[in-house]
């Protein structure tokens, strides 16, 4: 490979071939991400504004990128495969205003009503779709859910995202390794890829939320917001 770096083993696919990445570059990517979430995040303990939070969730999505671009450079996810696209997006009431944020910003109100009306033609089962305490979804709505194949709304004809800059944290760490064929399967298990930095960016992000709004924040499906 023609450098110094150390190259481990990510995971052994079906036909028995290793795919590797690079250790050393992932090692100082996590390295900073973590020195930013104990310095600017988890040693914080009074409110901060909304403004200030957008700015470190948009540092904290940044290095949160820079740690899973070795496991994204031999994932099978690649622009325009929108399977994922399909599934239920936990957000938080933060990740959600800094789409607002985005849309106002780079979308005109025109725009902003077509994706709300792709939304609501699907109203009645996103208001019935329940999310627990611990991030996780109703069952059986899930089920129905995923039956439909209802497409993100902010998904475009040629299945690009039209948020990816501002993605949510479910989005950016959704990195799997079988085909498209499995993927497309919605209901089938794939093999994703995690980390336990995974972990420490989650709670990064409800630290910001708790930051910003106190006790008083929600986590919804991405679309549920928008009905």
């Amino acid at each position: 490979m023609g450098n110094n770096d150390v190259y481990k083993t990510l995971y052994i696919d079906k036909n028995g071939n290793e795919i590797v990445y690079n250790h050393s570059k992932f090692v100082k990517a996590v390295d900073n991400l973590n020195n930013f979430v104990d310095s600017r995040i988890k040693s914080v303990n009074t409110k901060i504004t909304k403004e200030e939070a957008f700015r470190k969730l948009k540092k904290l999505y940044e290095k949160l990128d820079i740690a899973s671009s070795p496991a994204a450079e031999v994932a099978s996810c690649r622009q325009g495969c929108g399977h994922c696209c399909k599934l239920l997006v936990l957000t938080s009431k933060l990740e959600k205003e800094y789409i607002d944020e985005y849309l106002s910003s780079h979308y005109s109100e025109e725009e902003i009503n077509k994706f709300k009306e792709k939304i609501k033609k699907h109203k009645e089962l996103l208001s019935k779709i329940i999310v627990y305490r611990d991030g996780s979804f109703n069952k059986d709505i899930k089920n129905e859910y995923l039956s439909c194949k209802i497409p993100c709304a902010f998904l475009d004809e040629n299945e690009n995202c039209s948020i990816y800059e501002v993605r949510p944290f479910i989005c950016r760490k959704y990195l799997v390794f079988d085909s498209p064929e499995v993927c497309s399967a919605l209901t089938k298990d794939t093999t994703q890829y995690y980390s336990t930095f995974q972990t420490t960016v989650k709670d990064a992000i409800i630290k910001l939320n708790q930051l910003t709004y106190g006790t008083d924040y929600e986590y919804k499906h991405l679309q549920s917001w928008f009905i």
